[in-house]
C-alpha cells in the first residue's frame, strides 16, 4: 500500500473515531454511542443466533434417560420409551423404533477346561473338554446337558484314532487306537472334545 493509501485508511478511523463517543457491553448485548446521542446495539451469541452445537449444548431439557434433538432449530426431548440396555433404538419414518434384536449380553460362558458358551435367545450351545481318559472303552460327560445334540465329537494325540461307539444328549462314548495297527489303547491318553446343539 502506498502512502496515499494509508493516509486514506487514517482518515476513516478518524471520522469512525469522530463519530463515536461511547462503548460499553453488558452480558451478549455491545452498545454503541454516537456523537449526536443515538445508539445502536448488537446481540451476540444468545440462542437465537447460536450454532445448532451450543443450542444442543446449553438445552434444559432432556436427561440421562431422554435424548434430545434438534426440531425446527429447537432443542426437544425424546419422549420414547422404547429401546433399553441391550436393544438399541433407531428412527423409522420419524418415530424412535427399537431395534428387533438385542446385544450386548446375548452369550453366557462358563470358562474353563470343561466349558460351555450359550446363546440365550435361541439356546444354542458350543461345549467343550480338555482332559486325560484311561481305559479301553472311553467316556466324557458335557459339562451341561443338551436338549438338542447336533454334532459331537473326541481329537486325541499320539497318533491316536478316535472311534465313537455312541453319543446322547449328555455324554460322548468311544475308543482310541493306535494309528498304526488299530489296535485299541487303554493307557492314558489327552483328549479334547467337541459338541454343539441346544440346551
Amino acid at each position: 500500500m502506498g502512502l496515499e493509501g494509508l493516509v486514506t485508511v487514517e482518515k476513516i478511523r478518524a471520522a469512525i473515531n469522530a463519530s463515536l463517543s461511547g462503548l460499553s457491553n453488558s452480558d451478549a448485548t455491545i452498545t454503541i454511542t454516537k456523537n449526536d446521542g443515538t445508539t445502536s446495539t448488537i446481540t451476540i451469541n444468545n440462542v437465537a443466533n447460536a450454532t445448532t452445537a451450543t443450542k444442543l449444548g446449553s438445552s434444559t431439557v432432556g436427561s440421562g434417560v431422554k435424548a434430545i434433538y434438534l426440531n425446527a432449530g429447537t432443542a426437544t426431548a425424546s419422549n420414547s420409551t422404547v429401546g433399553n440396555s441391550n436393544t438399541p433404538v433407531y428412527l423409522n419414518n420419524g418415530t424412535f423404533t427399537a431395534c428387533s434384536s438385542s446385544i450386548g449380553s446375548g452369550w453366557t460362558v462358563s470358562n474353563g477346561t470343561a466349558g460351555w458358551a450359550r446363546e440365550n435367545t435361541t439356546g444354542f450351545t458350543i461345549q467343550w473338554w480338555v482332559g486325560n481318559t484311561d481305559a479301553t472303552y472311553r467316556s466324557i460327560t458335557y459339562p451341561r446337558s443338551f436338549s438338542t445334540l447336533y454334532y459331537a465329537n473326541v481329537i486325541a494325540s499320539s497318533n491316536c484314532e478316535t472311534f465313537v461307539t455312541g453319543v446322547s444328549n449328555t455324554s460322548i462314548s468311544f475308543c482310541l487306537c493306535d494309528g498304526y495297527n488299530d489296535d485299541r489303547w487303554s493307557g492314558s491318553q489327552p483328549c479334547r472334545l467337541y459338541a454343539c446343539g441346544l440346551t
